[in-house]
């Protein structure tokens, strides 16, 4: 698993100031550096990536979590930088199913429409009312450029360019194409994107046990003394996928078995971000690092101590495949001898998605 940071969600090299001309790297890039040697986000899955290291290209089965690419939980695709959208599309044809099934109607889109940054990604949902034979729903872009693919049976990812400031995207029933919906994307490069995180880094983050509750955050970076933070965005709407009867201001959730996405909406920008949430069949461990975040000097030593609550034992690992630092298995850290903002992961052992996140600014 690869890990990555939650402090630190875009590039503000890029989305403040502008980055510098000199080469894209860890003392101009809070983000990530693109194969052009331009600075991103590095919150997107297209562009993923943090403390200006190159950036990586996420799978559709992974998200790009801290600035980096970690497998998403089962059935839930992967998380996104800015941008979805309000409510969800609109049911207005009607279509008979062939082959069997009941009468449907168009495609129920989540985002309907959106506001999103130039070079950013987005997770698109739809769904097909009634009991169609066939529930894939295919998404394509009409107009306005950038490119989409597929997730899964009825979700795709949409990711813009620099060069457009609409697109219109259409999603169509497979089995019938009379049965379609157009989302409609407005790209704005003065938006800067967010990310979906739970409020604490803990294992019990986006799988949970049943009967499990688990509060979210949407943040957005700052900076602070010129070292890139996060902030928690106020006018949020969140909205679980699938779609419920009504939205929520409470960031606390303890979903249904069938969701498997929670979209939050910046009610002001009409942006949207989404992680992928999974409710477990069993109890599962949990588990927290202390400190969850460190500053140290360039080579400096910070002792992590992680605790899971079924007294098992942890993974660790770091992020950047061994630039991010060096951590012992009885968690003591060293950090690299360039500063920037680094990930410390524990995972415990004999699993894959049960794990907690530390943050290490090094400077």
């Amino acid at each position: 698993m690869r890990f990555a940071p939650l402090l630190v969600v875009g590039s503000l090299c890029l989305t403040l100031f502008g980055c510098p001309q000199e080469a894209c790297g860890p003392k101009n890039c809070d983000g990530c550096c693109d194969v052009m040697g331009a600075c991103r986000y590095g919150t997107g899955s297209s562009a993923c990536g943090i403390a200006g290291a190159q950036c990586t290209p996420c799978t559709a089965k992974e998200q790009c979590t801290q600035g980096a690419c970690v497998a998403a939980p089962t059935g839930g695709g992967h998380a996104t930088g800015g941008g979805t959208a309000t409510g969800g599309g609109t049911a207005t044809g009607g279509g008979t199913a062939t082959g069997g099934g009941t009468q449907t109607s168009d495609p129920t889109v989540l985002p309907a429409s959106a506001t999103m940054a130039e070079n950013d990604s987005l997770e698109l949902n739809a769904q097909l009312s009634g009991t169609p034979p066939d529930p894939t729903v295919n998404f394509e872009v009409v107009s306005g450029g950038g490119s989409i693919v597929s997730s899964g049976p009825t979700s795709a990812t949409y990711f813009s360019s620099s060069a457009n400031a609409s697109v219109v995207i259409r999603a169509t029933a497979n089995y019938l194409s009379a049965l379609s919906t157009l989302v409609n994307i407005t790209i704005d490069p003065n938006v800067t994107p967010f990310v979906v995180a739970p409020s604490a880094t803990s294992s019990n983050a986006y799988v949970l046990s049943p009967g499990d509750s688990q509060t979210f955050t949407a943040f957005q970076p700052a900076l602070s003394s010129g070292t890139a933070t996060a902030v928690g965005l106020t006018g949020v709407t969140f909205v679980p996928w699938p779609l419920v009867s009504s939205y929520s201001v409470n960031p606390t959730f303890a979903p249904a078995s069938n969701i498997t996405r929670l979209y939050v909406r910046e009610n002001a920008s009409n942006q949207w971000s989404s992680t992928a949430v999974q409710v477990g069949s069993t109890t599962q461990p949990s588990v927290t690092i202390t400190p969850d975040v460190s500053t140290v000097a360039v080579n400096g030593v910070v002792q992590l101590t992680a605790n899971v609550s079924t007294g098992g034992t942890v993974t660790w690992s770091t992020n950047l495949s061994g630039l991010g630092g060096s951590i012992t298995q009885s968690g003591t850290y060293t950090a690299p001898s360039t500063p920037g903002i680094y990930v410390v992961g524990a995972t415990v052992q004999g699993s894959t998605d049960r794990y907690a996140l530390a943050t290490i600014i090094v400077q």
